[in-house]
């Protein structure tokens, strides 16, 4: 049985000049999911994101998070939303504590007791008062995805968020999204890893020239093909010249 949809696309269309960059695309992210988005470079894939957290507004279609319309009741449907759609940029010479205060202070509600929080949260609650200079790349994913979760929301959207870390920061993000699906968040992530995807994701979308080509649980478009594994069923379905990113 499916579970209840918190972000819904339908008929999502985004053209630029005479290119059509997303076509029709109709995804469905539900409560509990950790939603692996996939698409080759030139896909669509991060268009689809930025207009899914009301970055980029659609020719067509319609985005609906949490049951509304990001058109017509945006700061309703967007207040269910935390996000890391690039990569999350912070004032270097600032604590990591001041850089989230910062962020808190645009957030409604949110505060010193928020920040502190989302400080606990990604394991960072040592290195509060320390320069976010002095972060390695790891650190400061776990930083921005704290920005994120200031205000508790039920969505997290994260566009790559293991991209250029080691092993150990990999495996850190990953531990953190699992657990936080536990307490009750969703997620839906992009990921030009594939493996990563596999292990980490419940369902998964994939999107190839605008469309989206296929979408389910990672376990019954498995069994409902020949492959072997998620990789082997990607470029079975996008072709083997795609270049995953």
């Amino acid at each position: 049985m499916s579970g209840r949809p918190l972000l819904e696309t339908r008929e999502l269309t985004k053209r630029f000049g005479e290119r059509t960059a997303v076509d029709g695309v109709g995804i469905r992210v539900e409560e509990g999911d950790i939603y692996g988005f996939l698409g080759s470079n030139g896909s669509g894939k991060t268009t689809v994101i930025r207009l899914a957290t009301g970055l980029m507004h659609p020719d067509s279609g319609e985005v609906r998070i949490a049951g509304h319309n990001l058109k017509t009741e945006f700061k309703q449907a967007i207040g269910h939303v935390g996000a890391i759609v690039e990569n999350p940029a912070f004032y270097p010479h600032l604590s990591a504590f001041d850089n989230l205060k910062l962020m808190a202070n645009l957030i409604p509600g949110a505060g010193r007791r928020s920040v502190q929080q989302a400080l606990e949260t990604v394991g960072l609650q040592e290195r509060a008062g320390d320069k976010v200079r002095s972060f390695s790349l790891g650190m400061r994913q776990r930083l921005g995805l704290a920005g994120a979760l200031l205000h508790r929301p039920k969505l997290v959207i994260l566009d790559e968020p293991t991209n250029g870390l080691d092993p150990q920061g990999m495996r850190e993000i990953k531990e953190l999204i699992v657990r936080l699906r536990d307490e009750g968040m969703t997620f839906m992530l992009s990921s030009h890893l594939l493996h990563e995807v596999e292990q980490l994701c419940t369902r998964v979308g994939v999107v190839h020239r605008g469309k989206l080509l296929m979408e389910g649980k990672v376990e019954d478009l498995l069994r409902s093909s020949e492959a072997r594994s998620l990789e082997a069923l990607f470029f079975e379905t996008v072709g083997s010249g795609a270049a995953v990113r």
